[in-house]
């Protein structure tokens, strides 16, 4: 991307957002295309074997689970609609182009995106309950 800004450079060094930092680069996302395909080949560069691991080897390296239990897909109980995220679309868009239209099914992909985000709270408890118990082995 010749003579674009990275983002790095535009104050984002990692694609892991904080809820700000992804309200933030939405914004960038929608406003300006270089910025998008930024994101879009920062994610694309991800691991998975099939759909849903891709898909959700993508959500991880764009968000942590504090981020993502504040989203769901269509915006219901008092959190934000993920499905109206550019990012989204990115996402969907990266997953479909490598698997292709009958591995890549936009339904499927959706549909990991939704059990990302449902999962999200137990993934943040463990993880808390986790660093509490690595916490408490080293006073021991």
């Amino acid at each position: 991307m010749k003579g674009s800004k990275s983002l790095f450079c535009l104050g984002f060094p990692s694609l892991k957002f904080s809820m700000d930092e992804l309200e933030d680069m939405e914004t960038k996302v929608r406003s300006n295309p270089e910025t998008y395909s930024d994101v879009a080949n920062r994610v694309d560069w991800v691991e998975g074997g099939d759909v849903r691991r891709c898909t959700n080897s993508m959500l991880r390296k764009l968000m942590v689970d504090a981020v993502a239990v504040q989203l769901n897909w269509k915006g219901r109980n008092n959190k934000k609609s993920f499905e109206s995220y550019e990012l989204s679309t990115i996402v969907v868009e990266s997953v479909h182009f490598f698997f292709g239209k009958l591995n890549g099914n936009e339904a499927v992909i959706k549909n990991a995106i939704k059990d990302w985000l449902k999962a999200a709270q137990t993934r943040l408890t463990s993880n808390v309950n986790l660093d509490a118990v690595s916490t408490e082995s080293l006073h021991v």
